[in-house]
């Protein structure tokens, strides 16, 4: 940390990513590239929903910095498979039923790094020439708190926007995780995987918690656990405790 902000190299992908306010920037070790995104806003049902403003990132873990909004935690774990850049959803947007499309609008900012290609699976960013081709932002997967896989997918919503669309069907279990990577054009690593999600009380309050067991494949020691503890506040909601 420095001067109020966080920076994390990542040598294996050959970038350095700086964290600042609502600002998530990354770069070349070289400073020949540069790509800025921050949260633009989230919408359920194509409707803006209230998220406030971003408080400030704090570290929770040795590769793990969080971002806190009003019901929804943005998170980013350094590996050597890429930048994973996740948002967890504590609970329903206020203004929604139970059921409807949740989507997340991420503004880019660039210098000598533009989107390219956009599917439903993967963003493409690259420089000026078409065999230039820098980064991914792909291996979306969103799980909720009982392990069930929710549709999900990317979109370009302008020149500089990327959306991020969750089908959320009746009865989804919250929190949910919505878990894509930065990684460098080239590298081969698998997408993280849940393992071992568990529901049940933790805490003697008769209220169902959630516990996550989260692996790369790509790196036999890389495994962490996420416990989150119900509070019963508005229909459930949750806080990580570990």
């Amino acid at each position: 940390k420095r001067s109020g902000e966080w920076l994390a190299a990542n040598p294996a992908n050959g970038y350095e990513t700086t964290f600042r306010g609502s600002e998530t920037v990354l770069h070349a070790e070289q400073n020949s590239w540069r790509l800025g995104m921050e949260l633009e806003g989230v919408e359920w049902n194509n409707r803006p929903a209230n998220v406030g403003a971003a408080q400030s990132v704090s570290k929770t873990k040795a590769d793990r910095l969080e971002r806190e909004y009003r019901f929804l935690t943005e998170y980013f774990v350094n590996r050597r498979a890429g930048l994973k850049h996740g948002f967890i959803v504590r609970d329903p947007p206020k203004t929604a039923i139970n059921a409807g499309k949740l989507s997340f609008e991420l503004h880019f900012e660039s210098e000598r790094l533009d989107i390219g290609s956009v599917s439903k699976d993967e963003v493409v960013f690259g420089g000026s020439e078409k065999d230039q081709l820098t980064l991914r932002y792909n291996q979306l997967k969103v799980l909720d708190a009982e392990g069930r896989q929710l549709t999900a997918s990317f979109r370009r919503a302008g020149p500089k926007m990327i959306q991020i669309t969750v089908q959320v069907p009746t009865r989804t279990a919250f929190p949910i995780h919505i878990d894509p990577t930065f990684s460098k054009v080239g590298q081969t690593f698998k997408s993280y995987e849940f393992k071992n999600v568990a529901v049940g009380d933790l805490n003697g309050d008769n209220l169902p918690d959630a516990v996550f067991g989260i692996e790369d494949p790509s790196e036999a020691s890389d495994y962490h656990v996420e416990v989150w503890i119900n509070d019963g506040v508005n229909n459930g909601t949750f806080r990580l405790v570990f």
